[in-house]
């Protein structure tokens, strides 16, 4: 038998990706469900087009041969201020045979809306993951469709999909299909199924290179040359300018000047630039900055003697930085 002393009239649902939020009414609507089917019992609005009295009174209607009514409202973040009002004075006194989740990106705290939600409800603020965090995520997402990958497999597949969660979904779906009855999944075939679509910053690839992760470096760098048509030469020489700073860095903290403020006037950098390249620095010894400086001259030769500049460019990475 289904247990009802934890449910709430009210929902908050917030998160600026789609996937997060839909994957928490869906959860809702699953435990709902438990107490009986919500064929007659489910209305759903969109808040840039609802009539809010009607949204209302439909939480004022009884169930119907199950305990509980569920009321949905998506896009919240587009309501205007009588129809936001409207909706607080019901959460004050909200019925308890009907839960109501408020589905959007963001709702002010200070609002009226969002303080009876506390009072008398739950506030469900999913963040998406961090750059960090978003590998295992991934494999978590891939473990739920049966399949299995390793990080460094999540990451390619970020590289190529981006960022957003309902893509990164829909894109496993797509290598489940591919597939067939294999399930571990390897780069290949993210790189058979997914077509590169994230566009990758140069400073993602410098962030990766400076923080030893040579792997998802290369990765980036794939991406950077064969989708975006970027040229090792002008990469080379980005990342000479940040080997430079992050020497000059280094030098200071040998010194025993671990100011931040001092660097950011030394380089005419701000303050959170300059700290970047304070965490960036103690990942290496000076002697191992300046010995990759003087071997990324190799590179930019390469260029003119008409060897692989990118195979040298990559055997320096992982000489380097791995």
């Amino acid at each position: 038998m289904a247990n009802s002393n934890d449910l709430k009239p009210l929902y908050l649902i917030l998160s600026d990706q789609l996937f997060l939020r839909t994957q928490a009414v869906d959860r809702l609507r699953a435990r709902l469900e438990e107490f009986g089917p919500l064929d007659f019992n489910l209305s759903q609005y969109e808040a840039e087009r609802a009539n809010f009295q009607e949204v209302v009174d439909a939480c004022n209607v009884l169930p119907f041969a199950t305990p509980f009514r569920l009321v949905i409202v998506s896009g919240i973040e587009k309501m205007n201020t009588l129809d936001s009002a409207l909706l607080a004075d019901y959460a004050q006194n909200p019925s308890p045979t009907t839960v109501l989740a408020l589905v959007g990106e963001t709702c002010a705290k200070s609002s009226k809306l969002y303080k009876a939600v506390v009072q008398n409800g739950t506030v469900l603020d999913r963040k998406a993951p961090t750059k960090k965090e978003l590998p295992s995520t991934v494999v978590a997402l891939a473990r739920q469709q049966g399949l299995s990958m390793t990080p460094v497999v999540a990451q390619a597949l970020i590289n190529a999909a981006g960022e957003n969660l309902s893509v990164l979904s829909l894109s496993l779906e797509k290598i489940k299909a591919y597939l067939g009855s294999r399930k571990k999944v390897e780069v290949a075939d993210v790189g058979a199924v997914i077509a590169q679509t994230a566009e990758v910053r140069v400073w993602d690839f410098i962030g990766a290179l400076f923080n030893r992760n040579a792997k998802e470096a290369l990765l980036l760098l794939n991406n950077l040359i064969e989708v975006q048509g970027e040229h090792i030469s002008r990469l080379s020489s980005l990342v000479t300018r940040q080997l430079r700073e992050c020497l000059s860095a280094c030098v200071l903290i040998d010194r025993g000047d671990k100011s931040a403020s001092t660097l950011a006037a030394t380089l005419k950098k701000q303050a959170w630039q300059a700290q970047a390249l304070q965490r960036q620095a103690q990942k290496f010894s000076t002697r191992e900055l300046r010995e990759a400086l003087v071997d990324l001259a190799q590179v930019q030769y390469a260029s003119r003697t008409g060897f692989d500049e990118r195979l040298v460019f990559e055997k320096w990475i992982l000489e380097h930085f791995a």
